[in-house]
């Protein structure tokens, strides 16, 4: 394809994959599709590499509980956000992180191609997170259990605090976020002067006074 198709060809794969996602439910912010199920947020970011063979589409497909930014907000003094629409949980640069389940790359060579790559991808979303929510049988408390027993992903103190806390442990998520800020951690996120970690403890020390 020459530059310019592929520009427009660019253009018209985001619009399919929008348009054939929201016939699963799916809204769609920027580059990302989402979705809210059975108290998950579901959000898929996808994009795009010119290659030697067209366009390569990659999607990073992540889930968290649906009320970790509800529990993120109200600990790092950003209520409000919890009233916002729910777009903000997919691409808002003060939101819980993820966990990704999935990454996969897709080849479009032909422009003519465009429909049937986008429903391709779109298929692969939707039956990948039905997957992965089979496997823990659409239940938040088995997917906190699950990622507080795993090691070595992104953000990984910052989750299992959230995860502590929602499953109701706050003597946990205090002990892990004492133990982070000896450690000089800070947890990547900042609010008026103070990290997210020092949030975390004041929140879990008023909580068990």
């Amino acid at each position: 394809m020459e530059k310019a198709e592929l520009k427009l060809v660019k253009k018209n794969l985001g619009t399919e994959i929008k348009k054939i996602a929201k016939k699963q439910g799916f809204k769609s912010i920027a580059s990302y599709v989402y979705k809210v199920e059975a108290g998950f947020f579901l959000s898929t970011l996808f994009f795009t590499k010119e290659t030697k063979d067209g366009l390569s589409v990659t999607i990073w497909m992540d889930i968290k509980p649906y009320e970790y930014d509800n529990l993120f907000w109200t600990i790092f003094d950003m209520s409000d956000n919890i009233h916002s629409k729910d777009s903000i949980r997919a691409n808002g640069a003060f939101t819980a992180p993820s966990i990704r389940i999935e990454k996969e790359t897709f080849i479009l060579a032909k422009a003519e191609d465009t429909n049937n790559v986008s429903q391709q991808i779109v298929k692969y979303i939707v039956e990948r997170y039905k997957e992965y929510l089979d496997s823990i049988e659409y239940s938040v408390v088995k997917f906190n259990s699950e990622i507080l027993g795993k090691e070595n992903y992104p953000d990984k103190e910052l989750i299992k605090m959230l995860a502590y806390i929602q499953n109701g442990d706050i003597s946990e998520a205090l002990k892990l976020s004492k133990k982070e800020i000896e450690n000089g951690h800070r947890g990547g996120y900042q609010n008026n002067d103070q990290d997210i970690y020092v949030y975390i403890k004041e929140y879990c020390e008023r909580k068990l006074s």
